[in-house]
């Protein structure tokens, strides 16, 4: 796995191919780099010279189809780029507050029924975006 986020420049090409090979060795029926980033004309050009190197699918997934990707699941762009982690702790850290712990079953079920309206708000805005 690498983590790319401007141009292929030829150290970084380097790597993906030294990637591919160890990844050949596997035998996979299919091999993907997905960066964000599309292709200029040159990194295609390169990548299609290394896509004929494999008797197995090689794929560019770039900008555009990661893109196509979090519009059909807005809640994995939500968790990923809206913070969505630091939500969930806050509604955990709500279920028992600085105060001590639930004294009761009634005081448990207020707290639940707020964390449930907040989870259901949050739902409603991650199904909209």
């Amino acid at each position: 796995m690498k983590s790319f986020t401007g141009r292929m420049t030829d150290g970084r090409r380097a790597q993906v191919e030294s990637s591919l090979a160890r990844a050949a060795r596997l035998r996979p029926v299919t091999w993907d780099l997905i960066i964000p980033i599309d292709p200029t004309p040159g990194e295609l050009q390169w990548f299609e010279r290394l896509r004929t190197q494999y008797p197995f699918k090689v794929e560019w997934r770039g900008a555009t189809w990661i893109e196509t990707r979090l519009t059909e699941q807005p809640q994995v762009r939500r968790f990923y780029f809206a913070n969505a982690m630091a939500e969930t702790e806050e509604l955990l850290r709500q279920l028992v507050p600085e105060r001590g712990p639930i004294a009761n079953t009634d005081e448990a079920m207020q707290r639940m029924r707020g964390m449930i309206d907040r989870l259901s708000q949050l739902n409603r805005t991650t199904s909209s975006s």
